[in-house]
């Protein structure tokens, strides 16, 4: 993906505003558990976790102005700053990559819009499935045989990215029962292929969070987030991997 426009900050913003009155809460706990900024300006991995703890982020809140749109360029600095640190990395030729989660022998699917022909038009389909067969054929050579399937985001409600997937695992997606929404889990379907804002459809989101109510946190997006998990076997065979 492109850089994130400055302007999804802003709505990250608005939002942690709006959701801490709501519920009554100390911003900063909302721009911890509820927005991107921790992994947009810090990141994190199996072993370092999001954590309300983390040095950085502690100074990144003492040291944020009070005003709105100060606060806005100081974010957006931090994120600039973050991403030129980044170790150099050819952009990403495939949509679907995977990492392995060692401690629960379980394969984590990530989907990030790297096409620009389209992610899920007709057109592209079947990049995608031979994006994903070579995926599980790699899985497969590793020899995790017992090893669990795994994903978790807003587009299984879509039937374009369903399809890429054995029944039994869309089937079985389940409402992503959390109180966390830090990622793009949640929050990618508010932005374009290009990283810029989806503004009406963020606008609509702002003012659904801030006229009804809900049991859950999740329920307030457009599209809530699911989980889904699924035995490696299942991915072999609808891949037709022997």
């Amino acid at each position: 993906m492109n850089l994130i426009s400055k302007d999804f900050f802003e709505f990250q913003i608005d939002f942690a505003q709006i959701w801490a009155k709501k519920q009554n809460i100390d911003y900063s706990e909302v721009l911890f558990k509820n927005t991107c900024l921790y992994v947009r300006l810090i990141g994190y991995n199996d072993i370092n976790r999001p954590s309300m703890e983390n040095v950085s982020w502690i100074n990144i809140l003492k040291n944020q102005p009070f005003e709105k749109e100060k606060q806005c360029a100081y974010f957006y600095k931090l994120y600039i700053e973050f991403e030129k640190s980044k170790k150099p990395s050819p952009p990403p030729t495939a949509c679907f990559s995977y990492n392995y989660h060692e401690d629960q022998n379980l394969f984590e699917l990530h989907f990030v819009n790297a096409d620009p022909q389209g992610n899920f038009s007709k057109e592209r389909t079947s990049i995608r499935f031979e994006e994903l067969k070579n995926i599980f054929t790699e899985i497969k050579s590793k020899n995790h045989n017992n090893a669990l399937v795994k994903i978790g985001t807003w587009m299984l409600n879509i039937d374009a990215f369903k399809i890429f997937f054995p029944i039994e695992f869309t089937q079985n997606a389940i409402f992503l029962d959390t109180p966390l929404t830090q990622n793009y889990t949640h929050w990618g379907q508010f932005l374009t292929k290009e990283g810029n804002l989806k503004k009406e459809s963020a606008m609509h989101f702002l003012q659904i969070v801030q006229n009804r109510t809900f049991d859950h946190i999740n329920k307030y997006f457009p599209l809530p987030a699911k989980i889904s998990f699924l035995a490696l076997p299942y991915f072999l065979r609808f891949y037709k991997i022997e």
